[in-house]
């Protein structure tokens, strides 16, 4: 039964964090509007490219948070190790640095990966 448990904590972290790396997103998607109306294309249009790699980090999060809550311990295992990898290499390749709602929903992505790797063993 606390396997059960580790995994659906490990869901509701995983799903938290990665509506937070979305939203995060799409913070990013007002500010290029903003500066693609200021006229500063190539600004806004940095911000563009930072707004669709964070949207789809944040349902891939979603997406394998997901796997891991199904039957098997196996695939809470290999969720957990994936969350893990790619939310550590999210924080030293991209950063987050843009704001702090991306970096509180990689912190629960990362709690997220440790749950089910504990819950899959």
């Amino acid at each position: 039964m606390a396997d059960h448990g580790g995994r659906g904590l490990g869901f509701l972290f995983g799903v938290l964090g990665g509506i937070l790396v979305v939203v995060q997103g799409l913070i990013d998607l007002v500010r290029s509007a903003f500066y693609l109306a200021v006229g500063h294309p190539f600004v806004g249009l940095g911000w563009l490219g930072a707004t669709v790699v964070l949207v789809i980090l944040g349902l891939v999060f979603i997406a394998f948070a997901a796997y891991g809550a199904s039957r098997t311990t196996d695939r809470a295992l290999a969720a957990g190790v994936v969350l893990l990898v790619i939310a550590l290499l999210g924080l030293v390749l991209l950063g987050f640095g843009n704001g702090i709602i991306g970096l509180l929903g990689t912190v629960f992505v990362i709690i997220a990966g440790l749950l089910y790797i504990v819950a899959g063993r």
